[in-house]
């Protein structure tokens, strides 16, 4: 007789071993209950996911505006790359457009997000010219960018085989869309002589083509170069341009180059006068030597508002002296200096070979190690870093820049200093003397003792101040000296007759990866807590946990508003 449950009620009321007959019914019991459930959990599991899926049809996103769901997709791709992604921009944006008819019409109807196209294989076909002009009128009214890269040769071959000379390029840059800056990287100069030549043939260069519609323009010449008076590469160049970036090849490229440095190359650069009368912004990357500086500095002075010079990482002495320019060049029109990939005895001969009555932002890169322009993509960066040392600032540079200002009686306001080892008493005069310095930028700078905000004065319109990439290790620096500073100065602006409201109302620092957390914590513990009544809006500190770009950033950060 087969077993029930209700005949295994006496079996729960003693501990009298079991029956074989017993044990079988029971196990048989047990399986049976098993499958029970099991059946119900999978039923369970198909009821939740059929729930997640009916769910999925009230998502507030299905409702989210066309026009919302475009700026989030112009904000995403804003964002900096991850460095194990390999997608381009335009590769994101068909990727976007792929998901979904609803996201493919938010995509389209975003013109921003088309503004951008870059052509990377030439010569382009007939399908790749319309392809590029259709993404481009995507873009609407917005200003449209067109990036060419024309790198594959080692040399410029000739009109029959560079390139540039590509006749749908050429088409595309006559009668294409309107283009407000155009990007393009070559081997050799010849290479636009080569393209510009092409586009005369194919028509006129008039008003209505796209080429003179250009008002920004970037060329980088990777090494061969080819110019004379007669016929000055700056006569290809668009004629409107407003913004004008021109990096040429550096004189390690030239076949003639000497090795010695005793002998080192001083290579003219033809410029034109009546060129370019508009232009407003200028941007060289030049190492070739003396003349070609002074003879940029003689002729953008009349014109442009903002100017930046990038030494290529030549730390060779530029002597603009030598060159017979002694005279001060006067800008009249410049808003702001950028000097970058230079060297401290090559910066304090340019402040002061310049007058700038009307100057309002400074900025001085002594890092004479990172100017990836050097190398076209896919070759590696040298690291040469273990074989110079880190660049020493000395007074010099305190006293020429405090010079400019005095001698061009310039409200200069914002300044930004990076990667230098500087003497705390040159630091301390020269900020000193910028009474109207309202942003002030110290990145990855070394002051040696660490006193360099003692006694520094009040900064009396000091509004930001930034202390990025302090060393952690082998410095007597401490963020303590900073919150003393910050409290002197509140407590000097107090006392002004009539009282005056602080001004400061930003402090951000970052530090570089320390042996240990804990000191740099307990900094910020008390830093935190000594400015805790000031008129300070917004206290940032970072920690970076990487000291180099091929590692993983982390970061601690710490904010008060």
């Amino acid at each position: 007789m087969s077993q029930t449950p209700s005949n295994f009620s006496h079996l729960f009321t003693s501990n009298n071993p079991l029956q074989q007959h017993d044990a079988i019914a029971i196990q048989q019991e047990i399986n049976g209950m098993t499958e029970v459930i099991n059946n119900l959990e999978d039923q369970l599991r198909q009821h939740r996911k059929r729930r997640q899926t009916y769910r999925s049809l009230l998502s507030p996103l299905r409702g989210i505006p066309l026009e919302i769901l475009g700026e989030i997709f112009d904000i995403m791709l804003a964002l900096p790359l991850p460095k194990f992604k390999f997608l381009s921009q335009a590769e994101e944006i068909i990727n976007l457009c792929l998901v979904s008819k609803h996201w493919r019409d938010a995509a389209i109807a975003t013109h921003q997000l088309w503004t951008s196209v870059k052509v990377g294989t030439l010569p382009i076909s007939a399908l790749g010219h319309e392809r590029v002009k259709c993404w481009v009128q995507r873009a609407g009214g917005h200003p449209k960018r067109l990036e060419v890269d024309g790198h594959d040769q080692d040399e410029c071959q000739g009109p029959e085989e560079c390139d540039l000379a590509d006749p749908m390029l050429a088409k595309l840059l006559l009668n294409g869309p309107d283009l407000h800056h155009l990007s393009i990287r070559c081997i050799s100069s010849q290479c636009l002589w080569n393209l510009v030549g092409l586009m005369k043939e194919q028509g006129l260069l008039g008003a209505s083509s796209t080429w003179t519609s250009i008002k920004s323009f970037k060329l980088q010449i990777h090494s061969g170069w080819a110019d004379s008076v007669p016929g000055s590469i700056f006569h290809l160049f668009p004629p409107a341009l407003t913004s004008l970036s021109l990096n040429l090849p550096p004189v390690g490229f030239f076949e003639d180059d000497e090795d010695d440095e005793d002998d080192w190359p001083d290579k003219p650069l033809h410029i034109p006068d009546t060129v370019l009368p508009g232009l407003k912004a200028f941007e060289l990357g030049c190492n070739w030597g003396p003349t070609s500086l002074s003879r940029a500095l003689s002729w953008s002075s009349s014109r442009v508002e903002i100017l930046t010079i990038c030494m290529k990482s030549s730390f060779i002495p530029f002597i603009l002296e030598a060159t017979g320019y002694r005279e001060v060049f006067t800008f009249p029109f410049l808003r702001a200096l950028h000097l970058k990939n230079t060297w401290p005895g090559v910066a304090p001969e340019i402040l002061r070979a310049c007058n700038t009555p009307s100057l309002l932002e400074l900025s001085v890169d002594f890092d004479p190690y990172e100017d990836p322009d050097l190398f076209m993509p896919g070759e590696e960066m040298p690291d040469i870093r273990k074989d110079l040392p880190e660049p020493d600032v000395d007074e010099e540079f305190s006293r020429s820049l405090i010079s400019l200002v005095r001698r061009s009686q310039c409200p200069l306001k914002k300044f930004r200093l990076r990667t230098a080892k500087v003497p705390t008493s040159g630091m301390k005069k020269l900020l000193k003397a910028l009474l109207d310095l309202t942003h002030l930028t110290l990145d990855n700078a070394d002051f040696g003792d660490g006193t360099m905000f003692r006694g520094l004065g009040i900064l009396p319109k000091l509004q930001v101040l930034q202390l990025i990439n302090l060393p952690t290790e082998g410095t007597s620096f401490n963020a303590m000296e900073v919150g003393r500073f910050i409290r002197k100065r509140q407590s000097r602006v107090s006392k002004l007759e009539p009282p005056d409201v602080d001004t400061l109302t930003t402090l951000t620092m970052t530090y570089r990866k320390p042996d240990s957390f804990k000191r740099i914590e307990d900094e910020f513990q008390s830093l935190n807590v000594f400015l805790l009544l000031s008129d300070i809006q917004t206290i940032t500190w970072t920690i970076c946990c990487a000291e180099s770009s091929d590692e993983e950033r982390e970061e601690e950060d710490g904010e008060r508003d």
